[in-house]
């Protein structure tokens, strides 16, 4: 299967660049993707959009003079909007800024946002169509280079992790509590200042709400940890629920950054009466996120992404928790969950890798995860 190229920009003033660049991405052996090759669907443009960037495997950027109309709800552009789907699926992003233009604020804003942070994005520069094509060319043909090269070291001691949840060794009654996950990044002999956890306790509900999905309709609850830490909670209204309601779950819950460095983001599993049941594509759905978000806000805080973290996670909820075809959920009047062994899964990892490509590797960050906790809860 081609490899996908999602190509993101508005039209004004690059309608020459985006006419040229399928053909250069055709002539490498890839599939371009883009807005004006869409035929017509019952579902909204903005909604086809956006799951064609969270679903390619590369995401292009352009970036112009023009920001682009916002949207009402979200006060973002298209584009923008494209941008945070793809970083919340974790695919490699090549970002390409035209020179010579004098640029909107708000896409000044924009192209702030995409440089401020060194996670393993490409960036160029181009004057003209040629010079981008020749920048684009060589980004697509080295894609493992310009991502930030994922390689990951065994620790030569084990990692402790904080472990959010505590582990109950003994089985739990069915009514435990809502399954989810949690993805740790634990630094490698670091930790955080007084300043920088002062500045993770404002960093945290930006990166939720800009990178997490969470709405501004959603209160983000932000306190301190009982270590000292900065902890941000989202605050969604609980609902009563009977036998017959729709699935719920699937979303992230928090984000918090300990004293000492090691940040751990979670969020509940898709989930009906009976529970949640996964398999690997769904866990890395909800897994990538996480990574993600989890990743931003300890380089944001850290001032840097190029120190080695461990990625860990837990599974919360576990005996709610089954491996089969996720379309079940809500779809089902009796469900055999497990009744013993631990309610939590607690899986730390055994390597190391620079933050920077942990974050622009999400993908291969959350595949290799959800492919432990598939085993782990094959084999409990």
């Amino acid at each position: 299967m081609a490899t996908k190229v999602f190509i993101s920009s508005v039209t004004a003033g690059l309608i020459q660049e985006r006419t040229a660049l399928p053909g250069l991405i055709l002539g490498l052996g890839m599939e371009p993707v883009r807005f004006e090759d869409f035929t017509a669907a019952p579902t909204p443009s903005r909604e086809v959009c956006l799951r064609a960037a969270a679903e390619a495997d590369v995401y292009l950027l352009l970036l112009g003079e023009h920001y682009g109309t916002p949207f009402p709800d979200t006060g973002l552009s298209p584009t923008h909007e494209e941008y945070r789907a793809a970083i919340a699926r974790g695919i490699p992003r090549l970002a390409f800024r035209r020179r010579g233009v004098t640029i909107d604020p708000e896409q000044s804003a924009f192209v702030a946002e995409v440089e401020a942070y060194p996670t393993g994005l490409f960036r160029g520069s181009f004057a003209e169509v040629g010079e981008l094509l020749a920048e684009a060319g060589k980004a697509l043909r080295e894609l493992p280079a310009a991502t930030g090269g994922l390689v990951f070291t065994p620790l030569r001691s084990p990692v402790e992790v904080q472990w959010r949840t505590p582990v109950n060794p003994r089985a739990q009654s069915f009514d435990s509590g809502s399954p989810g996950l949690e993805v740790y990044l634990t630094p490698v002999d670091r930790s955080f200042s007084a300043a920088q956890l002062r500045r993770a306790g404002d960093i945290l509900p930006r990166i939720l709400r800009e990178f997490g999905g969470v709405g501004h309709s959603v209160a983000i609850d932000v306190s301190a940890d009982t270590d000292g830490g900065a902890v941000a909670r989202v605050l969604r209204q609980p609902a009563r629920r009977g036998w017959d309601d729709e699935p719920e779950g699937g979303e992230i819950e928090g984000l918090a950054v300990g004293r000492s460095g090691e940040v751990c983001a979670w969020a509940s599993l898709r989930r009906d009466h009976f529970g949640a049941v996964v398999d690997s594509r769904s866990l890395v759905e909800v897994l990538a996120p996480l990574v993600s978000v989890a990743g931003r806000a300890l380089g944001e805080a850290a001032g840097a992404s190029d120190f080695e973290v461990v990625p860990s996670v837990a599974l919360v909820g576990a005996q709610r928790v089954s491996v089969g075809r996720p379309d079940v959920v809500g779809n089902r009047n009796r469900a055999t969950m497990a009744m013993t062994g631990a309610d939590t899964l607690t899986l730390p990892g055994d390597e190391s890798a620079a933050l920077g490509a942990v974050v622009a590797g999400t993908h291969d960050v959350a595949t290799d995860l959800a492919a432990r906790l598939v085993r782990a809860l094959e084999t409990r």
